[in-house]
């Protein structure tokens, strides 16, 4: 077991945004959270990387627990969190965004190597490393977004929303990478309100409903399951 959510609680002063979560990621997997806005997905992948503490409950990586850790000791352990709205750095070119995601490292050579990398594998910011993010369009935005996370070298990348607010044959690149990310073992924990798309990749995913989970199976099962379909898929 790569990643083990166990009874978690999760509040926003009174307001309780996670109750009795619980959650399992294999190594090698594509494991989705799908459900409407206001779930509590983003909220389960805050705390997971150490931006949100948990009110109760326990994260277990690799074998040890991570709940409540500093998101940057998180980070050094194996795990990056590319947010909800990319959140570049606007004012740094994408050559320095890149960095930022390194910067956990020391190894400058390999540092080097995985911008060329990232470079070849995402054409567009070779040709615009020199070029401030603000400027770029959101479907560049998020690749730089996912690259930029790449930089630390996970074990566990997790996406929220890399789908939101981009035109559909860009979302067809997104998930085009997101699969051969997997494909070349990082692990992938994706966040999604668009349910078609995610469990269209996932080995397994969990359904989040006003904080808990409602329903789990491989994502051919939660596709074809008549409430999944009639909540999230239109159909």
């Amino acid at each position: 077991m790569l990643i083990s959510i166990k009874d978690l609680d999760v509040h926003y002063g009174p307001i309780e945004a996670l109750r009795g979560v619980n959650i399992e990621v294999q190594e090698g997997e594509i494991v989705a959270i799908v459900g409407h806005n206001g779930a509590g997905k983003s909220t389960l992948l805050k705390t997971i990387s150490g931006l949100v503490r948990p009110t109760r409950g326990d994260i277990v990586f690799e074998g040890k627990s991570i709940a409540g850790l500093e998101a940057n000791v998180i980070v050094k352990l194996g795990i990056a969190h590319t947010p909800e709205g990319r959140q570049v750095f606007p004012d740094l070119t994408v050559e320095a965004n890149l960095n930022a995601g390194a910067y956990t490292r020391r190894d400058r050579d390999g540092v080097k190597a995985d911008l060329q990398k990232y470079y070849e594998r995402f054409p567009i910011l070779g040709k615009r490393k020199n070029q401030k993010a603000g400027l770029m369009s959101g479907g560049e935005q998020q690749m730089l977004a996912i690259a930029r996370s790449l930089m630390s070298r996970p074990k566990l990348l997790m996406l929220d929303e890399p789908s939101l607010g981009l035109a559909p044959v860009v979302v067809d690149d997104v998930y085009e990478i997101i699969t051969q990310i997997a494909a070349e073992g990082t692990t992938i924990l994706l966040v999604e309100q668009n349910a078609v798309r995610a469990l269209g990749v996932a080995d397994r995913a969990y359904v989040l409903t006003n904080g808990s989970i409602e329903m789990s199976g491989t994502g051919a099962e939660l596709a074809e399951n008549d409430d999944v379909r009639k909540a999230y898929l239109g159909v």
